[in-house]
């Protein structure tokens, strides 16, 4: 394990304005927003994730997995299946203590979001009346992420932490530091558009 961080107090924006100024500076990779607005013990923190490290998908019937080489291959009908046995093999104590350290709950991980298709592959019993839907958005049923950085924002402290285990990311740690400081000019609204 080699993460490392790098903490910011600020408090100028949202994480939405951060997310925002981001998505231009990672132009061509996957970058998402898991917003928090609760402020408690449960919701303190908003998590901005970018680059796919690797990747873990379920379509058509079929659960991929992608390594950091971008070597695809063919997985367990159940991805998470997948997922627990490459868990077992890592020093979840470390990680751990590492997340008290920089006081972060995620610091490495897949995430991303499962669709209710993926029923199919978790209750084998309701997979003949699944398969007779009809998929109308041909979305992935299952897609998670092992992001290259991650940025949680902590709607108490007002603190931005970067993290991540990729060199060529950690390199960028003070890039970062002085975009996301430096002023903002709103975007304009985008009306949403029907599947």
């Amino acid at each position: 394990m080699n993460l490392t961080s790098h903490k910011i107090f600020i408090d100028q924006f949202t994480p939405i304005a951060y997310y925002e100024k981001l998505r231009y500076f990672f132009k061509g990779e996957i970058i998402q927003l898991f917003e928090s607005a609760v402020n408690n013990d449960e919701g303190n923190f908003s998590y901005i994730i970018i680059g796919a490290r690797e990747r873990l998908w379920h379509e058509d019937n079929k659960s991929y997995f992608q390594d950091e080489a971008g070597v695809k291959k063919e997985v367990d009908y159940n991805p998470l299946t997948y997922l627990q046995a490459s868990y077992k093999k890592l020093n979840s104590k470390a990680y751990r203590e590492f997340a008290q350290e920089n006081d972060v709950g995620f610091v490495d991980g897949f995430i991303g979001y499962i669709g209710y298709d993926m029923v199919k592959a978790f209750e084998p019993k309701l997979r003949p009346a699944m398969e007779q839907l009809d998929d109308v958005t041909k979305a992935p049923d299952l897609d998670l992420m092992r992001p290259k950085l991650i940025i949680a924002f902590s709607h108490k402290k007002s603190i931005l932490t970067l993290i991540s285990e990729v060199k060529s990311m950690q390199d960028k740690f003070s890039d970062i530091e002085k975009l996301l400081k430096c002023s903002f000019a709103s975007s304009p609204l985008i009306p949403a558009k029907p599947l």
